[in-house]
Protein backbone atom coordinates (compact mmCIF):
# COMPACT_ATOMS: atom_id res chain seq x y z
CA UNK A 1 0.00 0.00 0.00
CA UNK A 2 1.25 3.24 -0.94
CA UNK A 3 1.25 6.47 1.01
CA UNK A 4 2.50 9.54 2.27
CA UNK A 5 5.50 9.43 4.80
CA UNK A 6 6.44 12.87 6.74
CA UNK A 7 9.97 13.70 7.23
CA UNK A 8 12.15 15.68 9.52
CA UNK A 9 14.29 17.23 7.60
CA UNK A 10 16.33 20.37 7.32
CA UNK A 11 15.80 22.82 5.47
CA UNK A 12 18.14 23.60 2.59
CA UNK A 13 17.02 26.12 -0.29
CA UNK A 14 17.16 29.33 0.59
CA UNK A 15 13.52 30.38 -0.21
CA UNK A 16 12.57 28.80 3.19
CA UNK A 17 14.92 30.02 5.05
CA UNK A 18 12.55 32.39 7.08
CA UNK A 19 10.48 29.53 7.69
CA UNK A 20 13.46 27.33 8.98
CA UNK A 21 14.42 30.04 11.05
CA UNK A 22 10.79 30.45 12.68
CA UNK A 23 11.41 26.80 13.53
CA UNK A 24 14.85 26.23 14.54
CA UNK A 25 16.02 24.93 11.32
CA UNK A 26 13.77 21.60 11.04
CA UNK A 27 10.83 21.45 8.94
CA UNK A 28 8.14 18.55 8.86
CA UNK A 29 8.23 18.08 4.80
CA UNK A 30 5.56 15.11 3.14
CA UNK A 31 7.04 13.04 0.74
CA UNK A 32 5.49 10.24 -1.63
CA UNK A 33 6.88 7.34 -0.71
CA UNK A 34 7.06 4.20 -3.22
CA UNK A 35 5.49 1.55 -1.06
CA UNK A 36 3.98 -1.91 -2.67
CA UNK A 37 1.45 0.42 -4.21
CA UNK A 38 -0.94 -1.55 -5.84
CA UNK A 39 -3.50 -0.61 -8.89
CA UNK A 40 -6.26 -2.55 -9.42
CA UNK A 41 -7.69 -1.26 -12.86
CA UNK A 42 -9.71 -3.04 -15.40
CA UNK A 43 -7.78 -2.71 -19.19
CA UNK A 44 -10.06 -1.92 -21.99
CA UNK A 45 -10.05 -5.11 -24.35
CA UNK A 46 -10.09 -4.91 -28.48
CA UNK A 47 -12.74 -7.75 -27.93
CA UNK A 48 -14.69 -7.00 -25.41
CA UNK A 49 -18.40 -5.61 -26.22
CA UNK A 50 -17.72 -6.52 -29.65
CA UNK A 51 -21.12 -7.80 -30.65
CA UNK A 52 -22.01 -6.88 -34.62
CA UNK A 53 -25.19 -4.18 -35.16
CA UNK A 54 -28.30 -5.86 -36.48
CA UNK A 55 -27.36 -4.53 -39.80
CA UNK A 56 -24.60 -2.29 -41.15
CA UNK A 57 -21.63 -1.70 -39.09
CA UNK A 58 -20.70 0.26 -35.74
CA UNK A 59 -17.63 2.66 -35.38
CA UNK A 60 -16.41 2.70 -32.45
CA UNK A 61 -13.39 5.54 -31.67
CA UNK A 62 -10.52 3.77 -29.15
CA UNK A 63 -8.14 6.61 -29.65
CA UNK A 64 -7.55 10.07 -30.97
CA UNK A 65 -4.51 11.93 -30.42
CA UNK A 66 -3.31 14.74 -32.87
CA UNK A 67 -4.18 13.52 -36.70
CA UNK A 68 -4.41 10.16 -36.06
CA UNK A 69 -7.35 8.09 -35.00
CA UNK A 70 -7.81 4.24 -34.37
CA UNK A 71 -11.44 3.18 -34.56
CA UNK A 72 -12.80 -0.85 -34.05
CA UNK A 73 -15.51 -1.62 -36.79
CA UNK A 74 -17.99 -4.27 -36.05
CA UNK A 75 -19.53 -5.87 -39.11
CA UNK A 76 -23.17 -7.15 -39.84
CA UNK A 77 -23.58 -9.83 -42.63
CA UNK A 78 -26.50 -7.21 -43.57
CA UNK A 79 -24.37 -3.72 -45.08
CA UNK A 80 -25.81 -1.51 -47.27
CA UNK A 81 -23.48 -0.69 -50.56
CA UNK A 82 -21.12 2.04 -49.09
CA UNK A 83 -18.30 3.10 -51.38
CA UNK A 84 -16.09 5.56 -49.03
CA UNK A 85 -13.28 8.12 -50.48
CA UNK A 86 -11.50 9.53 -47.29
CA UNK A 87 -9.02 12.65 -47.33
CA UNK A 88 -7.03 10.87 -45.12
CA UNK A 89 -4.70 7.60 -45.21
CA UNK A 90 -6.17 4.21 -43.92
CA UNK A 91 -4.27 0.81 -43.00
CA UNK A 92 -6.89 -1.57 -42.24
CA UNK A 93 -6.96 -5.19 -40.10
CA UNK A 94 -9.52 -7.76 -41.00
CA UNK A 95 -9.09 -9.10 -36.77
CA UNK A 96 -11.99 -11.76 -37.28
CA UNK A 97 -13.90 -13.10 -39.84
CA UNK A 98 -14.25 -12.90 -43.52
CA UNK A 99 -14.44 -10.20 -46.22
CA UNK A 100 -15.00 -9.01 -49.90
CA UNK A 101 -14.10 -5.40 -50.34
CA UNK A 102 -13.62 -3.66 -53.90
CA UNK A 103 -10.17 -1.57 -53.57
CA UNK A 104 -9.74 0.60 -56.56
CA UNK A 105 -11.75 -1.22 -58.83
CA UNK A 106 -10.47 -4.12 -57.73
CA UNK A 107 -11.66 -7.30 -55.77
CA UNK A 108 -9.99 -8.43 -52.62
CA UNK A 109 -10.82 -11.26 -50.51
CA UNK A 110 -9.75 -10.63 -46.55
CA UNK A 111 -9.87 -13.54 -43.68
CA UNK A 112 -8.51 -12.86 -40.03
CA UNK A 113 -4.65 -11.31 -40.13
CA UNK A 114 -5.49 -9.69 -43.50
CA UNK A 115 -4.59 -6.02 -43.95
CA UNK A 116 -4.92 -3.26 -46.23
CA UNK A 117 -3.17 0.44 -46.67
CA UNK A 118 -5.19 2.55 -48.61
CA UNK A 119 -4.26 5.51 -49.56
CA UNK A 120 -6.03 8.75 -49.62
CA UNK A 121 -8.76 9.49 -51.80
CA UNK A 122 -8.58 5.15 -52.82
CA UNK A 123 -11.64 4.79 -53.63
CA UNK A 124 -12.93 1.96 -51.41
CA UNK A 125 -16.18 -0.52 -50.60
CA UNK A 126 -16.70 -3.31 -48.37
CA UNK A 127 -19.09 -5.46 -51.06
CA UNK A 128 -19.54 -8.90 -48.59
CA UNK A 129 -18.95 -9.88 -45.09
CA UNK A 130 -19.57 -12.13 -42.48
CA UNK A 131 -21.27 -11.52 -39.42
CA UNK A 132 -19.57 -10.43 -35.93
CA UNK A 133 -16.22 -9.43 -38.60
CA UNK A 134 -14.25 -7.16 -36.33
CA UNK A 135 -11.82 -4.65 -38.28
CA UNK A 136 -8.98 -2.39 -36.98
CA UNK A 137 -8.54 1.09 -38.73
CA UNK A 138 -5.70 3.30 -38.32
CA UNK A 139 -6.67 6.71 -40.02
CA UNK A 140 -3.92 9.34 -40.47
CA UNK A 141 -5.20 12.56 -41.11
CA UNK A 142 -3.44 15.39 -43.41
CA UNK A 143 -1.88 17.68 -40.80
Amino acid sequence: MGGVVQVIARSLRAGSADFATRNGGWAIVQVFAPIALELHMTLPNFLANAAPPNTGERFETLLQHKNLVIERIASSSVIPPNHYVQPQDEWVLLVQGRAEMEVNGKSESLTAGDYLFLPANTPHAVTAVSDGALWLAVHLHPQ
